[in-house]
């Protein structure tokens, strides 16, 4: 099995190498309630303002895995600085899904909470988790409300507020519902470890990770307050259109061939969260000129986004290419629709 290839999570394909355990001692119980995993691959320019930011959390409860995933930069320099309160998995270049199964395996906490290494936590992200969780009865998933920013200054004028939270019975419940979905996310350790954590699929392992865990009891949307910064910058996975698109396509694979849980009962659910990253990546494309690549997502989204009530969308495309054809190139923002992560 190729180090890319992450497979179940247990012992990784590829070498790995873990450094001694820079635990630092805690008055905690042995098992944390979080974990907070950050895989990195030549981040070292953000993983200060994140590592920063999980550092400030006003629930203290929580450990720190930062997995190195083969970082040719500074990472290994930055990450001394923080050596006595997180700890370090290093290895060699595998890919995002392969780091993140890296730092769950590390990981000992109850929920598994992962925040890409150009991204920020709110002082009180980790407190409105744990009041959700004790709210709803231990859900298995928990989201929250990403705020965009490039400059951490951007971030400032945020603040917690009193929670609003949307309870489901499981993730897939919520199809309806307009959510931003990202992998700022926290997740019940045992149902990650039981699902076999992440794969390998582009730019939508993500996506493929939720949708494996669609029928698993509980999931929580906190509304507010914003839970997370979300980093606006090019060189993120979600910048490139066609890759993007190898993820969708992936997405749409496993769905018809039945590996998604919930069978024929709950497939327009399935579906209707499928077409909602058809539509968005289709509109990514046009808007980054990237015509071919939206094009075959019309084509083979075409069914799928009528079954989920996304007819409009039939006719806004080609509508769409000729406008955009036609206009000035732009930059089109990049929203949490997807995964920046390692690559």
């Amino acid at each position: 099995m190729r180090p890319s290839d992450p497979g179940p999570i247990g012992p990784l394909a590829g070498p790995r190498i873990c450094p001694p355990d820079t635990r630092a001692p805690s008055v905690r119980s042995s098992v944390p309630a979080f974990s907070i995993v950050i895989a990195s691959y030549n981040g070292a320019a953000w993983l200060p303002s994140a590592l920063d930011s999980v550092l400030a959390q006003s629930h203290r409860d929580y450990e720190v895995v930062v997995v190195d995933d083969g970082s040719t930069d500074d990472t290994q320099q930055v990450l001394a600085a923080y050596a006595s309160r997180i700890q370090v998995v290093a290895r060699l270049h595998g890919g995002v899904s392969a780091a993140r199964n890296a730092g769950v395996e590390r990981a000992s906490g109850a929920y598994v909470v992962f925040l890409d290494a150009d991204d920020r936590l709110f002082p009180w992200t980790l407190h409105q988790y744990a009041k959700a969780i004790e709210n709803h009865g231990a859900p298995t998933l928990l989201m929250g409300m990403p705020v965009l920013f490039r400059d951490d200054s951007d971030l400032d004028h945020q603040c917690d507020t009193t929670p609003q939270t949307d309870d489901w019975g499981d993730y897939l419940e919520a199809a309806g519902t307009d959510y931003r979905i990202t992998i700022a996310t926290a997740v019940r350790r045992e149902a990650l470890i039981a699902c076999g954590g992440f794969r390998a699929t582009a730019t939508a392992e993500d996506h493929d990770l939720f949708l494996r865990l669609g029928i698993a009891p509980g999931f929580v949307y906190l509304r507010a307050p914003p839970m997370y910064g979300y980093r606006q910058h090019r060189g993120g996975a979600t910048h490139d259109a066609r890759l993007a698109n190898a993820g969708i396509r992936f997405l749409m694979s496993e769905e018809r061939a039945g590996h998604y849980p919930g069978g024929p009962a709950r497939a327009p659910q399935r579906q209707r969260l499928l077409a909602r990253l058809v539509r968005h990546a289709m509109r990514r494309c046009i808007a980054e000129g990237a015509y071919r690549e939206a094009a075959d997502l019309y084509v083979r989204g075409f069914v799928l986004l009528g079954k989920a009530g996304y007819g409009r969308e039939y006719w806004k495309l080609p509508v769409a290419l000729v406008r955009h054809a036609l206009a000035p190139r732009r930059t089109v923002p990049n929203e949490p629709e997807g995964t920046k992560g390692a690559t």
